[in-house]
């Protein structure tokens, strides 16, 4: 087992949501994550680095009882170094370039929530039922 070295470290972000009518909702934010993984204890499992979040959406009341919500997020990824290795066990040296993007639909109607987030090579999807408690995931 190889002990990953995290340490503690901080997010910070702000965010914003606009009323733009009784039935519309804009919400814009950014954040900023500090990575756990400092430089020299990067593997190729935790390829993590600090980031920038931005981040837009909109919620479109459809009635009472029915919602309909958008989101997009960009994360900009610091670029991550590598040089781990030993001369038994060969090395591992060069540069993760990271990139994310995060989209998302949310139906909301009374008890039951549907989610859906679409990625960059799949979709996944989740169905809530609070009433009976059970939970659905379909990718």
């Amino acid at each position: 087992m190889q002990p990953e070295n995290w340490r503690d470290t901080f997010r910070v972000g702000l965010g914003v949501t606009y009323a733009a009518r009784d039935t519309l909702t804009l919400r814009a934010g950014v954040a900023y994550d500090k990575s756990p993984v400092k430089d020299k204890f990067r593997t190729v499992r935790v390829p993590d680095s600090d980031r920038v979040w931005l981040a837009v959406g909109a919620g479109y009341r459809l009635s009472e009882s029915l919602s309909v919500d958008i989101g997009y997020a960009h994360l900009f990824v610091s670029d991550a170094p590598i040089n781990i290795g030993s001369a038994t066990e060969g090395f591992v040296r060069g540069e993760f370039n990271n990139r994310v993007d995060i989209n998302r639909v949310d139906i909301l109607r009374g008890p039951i929530d549907l989610e859906f987030s679409m990625r960059e090579w799949g979709i996944r999807g989740r169905v809530d039922e609070w009433m009976s408690g059970s939970d659905s995931v379909v990718e």
